[in-house]
């Protein structure tokens, strides 16, 4: 839920400051599709981390190492094209990549038009961590 009022406020500002994205009703949930599928990888991937520490001090620490990686090995800050050889497969295995490239896609038309391969990306990445969080979570705290 946080993440759509973030987008929502996000979008406010996009639309007082006329930068200019494609309005369609489509294209913007679209964007709202694919930060709820991010979103839900990300909870999904929290879950797994915080399945295997016993501290939240361990656990802010083990998610600001996974994360932070995953977001300068994808596509968010720069192209993949401009990526030394070894930094193009990890973003090619990096979910968030895909979520970058549908969001980019969606509202800006930019990018390759691959949005059924974004979605299976995004819905396979949650299936994956929802099963190892299944598995790894602790039953007594249930």
């Amino acid at each position: 839920m946080r993440a759509v009022i973030q987008v929502g406020v996000v979008l406010a500002v996009v639309a007082v400051t006329r930068i200019p994205l494609r309005w369609s009703v489509m294209s913007v949930v679209g964007a709202l599709v694919a930060v709820l599928l991010g979103a839900t990888l990300l909870s999904a991937l929290s879950m797994v981390i915080a399945s295997t520490v016993r501290s939240r001090e361990q656990f802010m620490g083990l998610g600001q190492l996974v994360t932070l990686p995953l977001l300068f090995a994808s596509n968010a800050l720069y192209s993949v094209s401009i990526m030394p050889g070894w930094l193009q497969g990890v973003a090619k295995v990096n979910p968030l990549t895909y979520l970058v490239e549908m969001l980019r896609q969606l509202l800006v038309g930019v990018g390759p038009n691959r949005l059924a391969l974004d979605v299976a990306v995004l819905l396979g990445g949650i299936v994956v961590t929802v099963a190892i969080a299944s598995r790894t979570f602790p039953r007594r705290v249930l």
